[in-house]
């Protein structure tokens, strides 16, 4: 908050469980109460979950729960208000490299619901492009290889990478000589210093 609030915008900041639908109506509410308008939105729910301390069928609905529901929730909180507006906007899907390949699953709950839920997002991704499109609100969906995050950075992954016969940067890497990618590479855009074009 502190860092836009530095730059003189304003914010609403809500902590609100995706797997809560009506928690996340309210919050999209309270947002649009006190900025106005809703014209973007990232659905980034989503955990890895591959702790042995939790059981399988356990893992497995807690990766479906929260990185597809998560996101079901979040797009169907917010686009009945983006159309209200007619404003049109864009709406944006994470899902992972994991999620446009048969890779990545070990036969756990948490790897196959992570790989499988995932997989949704781009089912999600497609079918909304052509439910909102009429409203002028664009979907997509980006699929980034492995984060240099404390979801991919841990013991538990480091421990299924190594039981592997697939190399880590196999599961989590795209096709490029990149074995994990930076946050800021995915929220940032580029910036072109002048004379580049």
């Amino acid at each position: 908050m502190s860092e836009v609030e530095a730059r003189e915008r304003r914010i609403v900041a809500v902590e609100a469980a995706v797997r809560d639908a009506a928690a996340l109506r309210d919050a999209v509410a309270d947002g649009v109460a006190r900025l106005g308008t809703l014209d973007i939105v990232v659905a980034n729910a989503g955990i890895g979950l591959m702790s042995e301390e939790v059981d399988d069928e356990q893992a497995f609905r807690d990766q479906i729960e929260v990185n597809l529901f998560g996101v079901w929730n979040t797009v169907q909180a917010a686009a009945p208000v983006m159309i209200a507006q007619g404003r049109g906007g864009a709406i944006m899907l994470t899902g992972s490299t994991l999620g446009l390949v048969g890779r990545g699953g070990e036969g756990t709950g948490g790897s196959d619901g992570y790989c499988a839920s995932k997989h949704a997002i781009v089912g999600l991704g497609r079918t909304w492009a052509h439910w909102l499109a009429p409203h002028n609100i664009r979907v997509n969906s980006v699929h980034p290889a492995g984060a240099n995050t404390p979801m991919v950075v841990n013991e538990a992954v480091a421990k299924l990478f190594a039981s592997s016969a697939t190399p880590g940067d196999a599961h989590v890497g795209n096709l490029l000589d990149v074995q994990l990618i930076e946050a800021v590479d995915l929220t940032s855009s580029p910036r072109m210093n002048p004379g580049d074009s």
